[in-house]
C-alpha cells in the first residue's frame, strides 16, 4: 500500500515537474533557478524514497 500510493506520488510530481518546465521556460529569473531546483530536489527525494522502501519491502517479504 505505501509502495502504491509513493508510486502515485512519483508520477504526480514527474507531471508537475513537466508542468514546472514549461512555465518556467518563459521566465529565466533568479526565482525561475530557485524554482527549478526545488522540483528537482523534491523529485530525487521521492526517487530516494522509493528505493529505500522497496529495499525495506524485499528485506520484511524475505524474512516472511
Amino acid at each position: 500500500a505505501v509502495q502504491q500510493d509513493l508510486q502515485s506520488r512519483e508520477r504526480e510530481v514527474y507531471c508537475l515537474q513537466e508542468i514546472s518546465t514549461q512555465i518556467l521556460l518563459q521566465d529565466q529569473g533568479e526565482d525561475t533557478l530557485e524554482a527549478k531546483e526545488k522540483v528537482h530536489v523534491i523529485s530525487n527525494k521521492l526517487r530516494l524514497l522509493m528505493r529505500q522502501i522497496a529495499h525495506d519491502l524485499h528485506t520484511l517479504q524475505s524474512g516472511l
